[in-house]
This record gives structure tokens, sequence and C-alpha cells, in this order.
């Protein structure tokens, strides 16, 4: 019997299930990605060039993203440092350094920057500010 095994280890924010940017619009559309909205922010207006919405989105990015990781029907969200984000799926390996695990000052204000410009409260999930490891086994 073989399994099949998915993981990511991140440094940022555990939003558990919720899903902060939609700001609890029930009429959004489930599917709302994260990009979009911080994009519907922007002042690129409602059809930018790929080089105006590269441009933003480099800017507005902090340097996070919104990751997600399956947990059978949920998903389970993070906010994380984009050169803290590491994955390995089946079959694959990756030899960590320890100078990787080492947390930069600027990480904290880059991700509370980030939550600001999505409209997040960054001190409603601070507490959950740390490495994160997901595994789902199937």
């Amino acid at each position: 019997m073989g399994y099949t095994v998915e993981a990511m280890l991140v440094y940022g924010l555990d939003l558990g299930e919720e899903e902060p940017w939609l700001n609890g619009d029930e009429d959004a559309d489930a599917c709302t990605e994260w990009d979009d909205v911080l994009l519907a922010r922007s002042e690129c207006g409602r059809h930018p060039s790929f080089a105006e919405r590269a441009a933003y989105m480099e800017d507005r990015k902090c340097g996070c993203s919104v990751e997600f990781h399956y947990h059978y029907d949920e998903l389970m969200y993070f906010i994380s440092i984009d050169e803290a984000h590491i994955s390995a799926e089946w079959g694959a390996q990756e030899l960590i350094s320890q100078e990787r695990f080492t947390v930069k000052p600027e990480w904290r204000t880059q991700i509370a920057a980030f939550c600001e410009n999505l409209g997040i409260s960054f001190k409603d999930y601070e507490k959950t500010l740390g490495w994160h490891l997901a595994a789902f086994k199937g």
C-alpha cells in the first residue's frame, strides 16, 4: 500500500480556513483569488497591461504570497514570505541549510505591509507568526 504525501514549510501567518481578503463579503465569488483582490485595489484601472499589473503586484506583494494547502475538503491558508517557502511532493526531497531557517528581522514588517495591502488585520493573526509545516497524505 502506498501513500501520496505533499508538504510545505512556510514562514508566515496561519489564516486557518478563512479568506480574510474577502472582508466578510458573503456575495464574493468563493474562487476570488487574493491577487485579484489586491489588483482591484490598485489605481491601474480595470484592464491594466501585463507590465502595469506585474509592476503593481511586485510592489504591493512586499515579498509575500497567500499560500494554500488542502486538508481533505478544506483549504488551509497561510500568508508567507516568498523566500521562506519550501515544498516537497511525492518522491521529492530537498536538503535545507541551517541558514534557510534564520528569520530575518524585515519579514514581520513585510507580512504586516502585505496584510494592510490586502485589507487584512495583521493583529488578528499576529500570534500565529512563525514556521508552519503542512502536509497532506492520501
